[in-house]
């Protein structure tokens, strides 16, 4: 995360510091802070995500999650209400046994594969 907010040779640094996007002063100090703060990594499949894709590397905005998680948190996400819950399109679809194409192609075209309260 230092690497992509600080390192402009970094592939990924435009997407993160030429956004504008940091890592708390405290962690960028001190590792023992940020594993206090977030926790040993729950398995190898798991990696740090921000919840709000605009904010810091920060507590309160940060969690592990599985690449599928991640997957289902980035600036284009299709946003849905579905009973009750805001979820990702990827999540509804999943939930409701519909192929995630075929919800985002019916959706574009006005059509709902399920009754989606609303979208995000």
């Amino acid at each position: 995360m230092r690497r992509r907010c600080y390192f402009q040779a970094d592939p990924f640094f435009e997407s993160y510091g030429g956004r504008g996007i940091k890592v708390c002063e405290a962690w960028r100090r001190s590792f023992a802070v940020f594993l206090q703060d977030m926790g040993p990594r729950p398995g190898r499949g798991y990696s740090i995500e921000r919840l709000n894709n605009a904010g810091d590397y920060e507590p309160g905005n940060c969690v592990w999650a599985t690449p599928k998680q991640q997957a289902r948190n980035r600036r284009n996400t299709v946003w849905v209400q579905w009973n009750g819950e805001t979820l990702a399109l990827a999540e509804a679809a999943e939930r409701a046994g519909v192929n995630y194409k075929r919800a985002y192609a019916l959706m574009g075209r006005g059509q709902q594969f399920i009754r989606i309260e609303k979208s995000v």
